[in-house]
């Protein structure tokens, strides 16, 4: 079965790149055909106007090779050429589009069914101008399997609108599987007029074996990796008291890594190091799969729940701080990871059931 894959997109979030391969290598395992509809969003309007100008006076300036380099701003590309370089090689996708979704692209594709996910695919802030998108409003026909699986909306917080709710729910009702990845977005899509379950993440539904194949044979460094996405005097501080706690040599920051490292490289970094601080969502998923010691810290902006759906139902709640403040009173504890294997297990094959389920249907 050739299976569309509706995500967010695929520019420089190591992340949702990996979740997108992963779900991409499980369909595969099962026998479909997967292919991720490659949008990558456009410069329009006053902000294509600004970036415009603002690359023009840089050829003026002399910082610009040529005139091509001034209007290139609106061909959709990755910036990150390792990232780039990953999707080519490891995700099956469209030809890149960025003037949204439409009817053509489902008609070249040509799918069975159609499949929204994961990532913060649901979440109003991250998609504000091509929300209903997301809920799949352009697969016109009905005889295309709509279903959604591991979508997040990031928060237990209801950001949709009035106006948004009565344009998503008859959207969502079309759907015939729906899954999230958050206990608390099984509340939202029932406020939105539907029934969810909740499922794990692609990249633990794949899990390790699926991307140890891929990597190098590196050896551990005793050092204290640390991946942070918004950065602040109080976690600096943090890091230099996680490092001599945990008796590491030195602070590994691979935050900034985007321009030289693609997902591999960033997967490897994390399970090669003695110790990770981190407050990225899937930075933490990849210490559970590769057994790396870890502290999380709650990043509320960029949306708090998952963190706590992802970790308490793995009695790991206690790596979850939410100030540096309160890192004394953290317990230094040491993980059973044959426990956290055994409870990812479970969950991995109830995951497993309702996607094969879903596409029978």
């Amino acid at each position: 079965m050739i299976i569309g894959i509706v995500t967010q997109p695929l520019l420089s979030n190591y992340g949702g790149i990996l979740q997108n391969f992963a779900l991409q290598q499980v369909l595969k395992s099962m026998g479909h055909e997967p292919v991720t509809l490659d949008f990558i969003p456009g410069f329009s309007g006053w902000k294509g106007i600004y970036w415009t100008a603002r690359r023009f006076a840089g050829y003026v300036l002399g910082k610009l090779p040529d005139i091509k380099s001034v209007i290139s701003i609106f061909e959709p590309h990755r910036t990150n050429k390792f990232i780039d370089e990953f999707v080519r090689r490891y995700i099956v996708c469209t030809p890149t589009f960025w003037d949204n979704y439409s009817t053509k692209i489902i008609e070249k594709v040509a799918p069975e069914a159609v499949i929204v996910g994961s990532d913060q695919t649901w979440r109003p802030m991250y998609n504000p101008h091509f929300l209903n998108s997301m809920f799949l409003d352009f697969v016109k026909d009905d005889n295309i399997t709509k279903l959604a699986y591991a979508a997040s909306f990031g928060t237990s917080e209801f950001e949709f609108t009035e106006q948004q709710v009565k344009e998503i729910t008859p959207l969502l009702n079309q759907f015939s599987s729906i899954s999230v990845r958050e206990k608390s977005g099984m509340d939202i899509v029932k406020r939105l007029g539907g029934d969810a379950v909740c499922v794990l993440d692609p990249t633990l539904l794949l899990g390790r074996d699926g991307f140890e194949k891929l990597l190098p044979s590196t050896k551990k460094k005793n050092v204290l990796g640390a991946y942070i996405l918004d950065e602040s005097d109080e976690i600096s501080s943090l890091l230099v008291r996680v490092k001599a706690a945990e008796g590491c040599d030195n602070i590994h920051r691979f935050t900034k890594g985007e321009q030289n490292m693609g997902p591999l490289e960033w997967i490897d970094t994390i399970r090669t190091s003695k110790f990770v601080v981190t407050d990225s969502f899937h930075g933490t998923i990849f210490c559970l799969l590769f057994h790396i010691p870890f502290l999380t810290i709650v990043n509320t902006a960029r949306g708090g729940d998952r963190f706590y759906s992802l970790l308490e139902p793995l009695g790991l709640e206690n790596r979850l701080i939410e100030s540096s403040l309160s890192y004394e009173k953290h317990p230094h504890s040491v993980i059973d990871w044959e426990k956290v294997d055994d409870i990812i297990e479970v969950a991995r094959k109830k995951s497993f059931a309702f996607l094969k389920d879903s596409l029978k249907k």
